[in-house]
């Protein structure tokens, strides 16, 4: 809690102006209540500090009116490089309010989302036609459509300490349990290298980073596959169903497979949806995913290839380890057969 008589630093005098410049706002606009996360939350009690946190995007989407101070933003023109929009909070403040006014540093009303709508897609790369970006419950979208941005309805225990790729990893098996949406496995990692082909790899990305190019998949089912079976995390890996074809015996990819989804791209003068798989490679029982770098299109004729719908298990762990380690095709299981599943 912050108190006036408290007030001796610059950092503390400059959260005071802020109480005080927001209460007038509130006050201004006809409110007897006004709520501030600079000093209404008990950040001493770990209890209260985890409360606020897990109904802050229901309290932010209940408010009559939101207000989004930005210290750093003296007109719209320098909206894109206010640090607004590499905070963590960011999203939720955006996403959650029906009703929100942005305020340069001088408190001057710089505009509101519907105003401002056209400056928010193009910063954060969510779609203007997205019913989240104007404070209505979005439904229907595709998860790594939304992943881009991500906002799931899912609740998840804090674990304070736990460092950031596991609790993605932990959001995405959340994400499980309501969702059999397949097109959470279209990322790609980042800056990919020579080597790449042979790190192994899970099923999971490690960072919202790796979906940076996803905005654009689309989810397609061919209709030569029926069907598609839930997939769960077991103690052998992640439990999935794909279509997958084997792959000539001098190539170092074990197999292909289809992961329902696609692009949308243009041949022929036409607009057609290019579908998208991923590299897999087998080691015993269980697979891993190589080559990340790319999601492959695959140009086939579903009714001649090789195509079966296999059920496979595929760790998350293992990923700093590659086939270079095991000494190649050769030595970790020889000729890659056409019958390997």
């Amino acid at each position: 809690m912050l108190h006036r008589n408290a007030v001796t630093t610059d950092s503390e005098k400059k959260k005071w102006q802020k109480i005080q410049s927001f209460c007038k706002k509130a006050r201004d606009d006809e409110f007897e209540f006004a709520w501030i996360d600079t000093c209404c939350i008990n950040k001493d009690s770990s209890a209260e500090l985890s409360e606020a946190i897990n109904s802050m995007f229901q309290w932010y989407r209940q408010a009559t009116k939101f207000y989004v101070y930005l210290a750093d933003v003296n007109d719209v023109k320098q909206l894109a490089r206010s640090e607004w929009f590499r905070r963590g909070w960011t999203l939720q403040e955006l996403l959650a309010p029906r009703n929100i006014q942005f305020f340069s540093y001088n408190w001057a009303k710089l505009g509101d989302k519907k105003t401002l709508l056209g400056t928010f897609a193009a910063l954060t790369r969510i779609p203007v036609e997205c019913p989240g970006l104007l404070g209505v419950k979005q439904k229907g979208r595709k998860i790594w459509h939304t992943v881009s941005w991500v906002i799931f309805d899912v609740n998840m225990p804090l674990l304070y300490g736990e460092e950031g790729v596991k609790a993605f990893l932990r959001l995405q098996e959340e994400i499980f349990k309501v969702s059999s949406d397949i097109t959470i496995f279209a990322w790609t990692s980042p800056q990919p290298s020579p080597n790449d082909i042979y790190t192994l790899h899970g099923l999971l990305a490690e960072s919202v980073d790796w979906f940076a190019d996803s905005h654009d998949i689309l989810l397609g089912r061919p209709r030569y596959f029926t069907g598609q079976e839930p997939y769960t995390m077991t103690n052998m890996g992640l439990r999935v169903t794909f279509p997958v074809v084997a792959y000539l015996e001098d190539t170092p990819f074990t197999c292909l497979a289809y992961i329902y989804c696609g692009r949308r791209t243009t041949a022929n003068m036409k607009s057609v949806v290019e579908n998208l798989g991923i590299y897999l490679t087998k080691m015993g029982h269980i697979f891993y995913r190589i080559g990340t770098n790319c999601l492959p299109v695959i140009e086939t004729d579903w009714r001649r290839e090789p195509w079966q719908s296999c059920t496979i298990y595929v760790p998350q762990k293992g990923r700093d380890r590659n086939l270079e380690e095991w000494g190649g095709p050769e030595e970790w299981g020889g000729k890659v057969s056409r019958r390997w599943a």
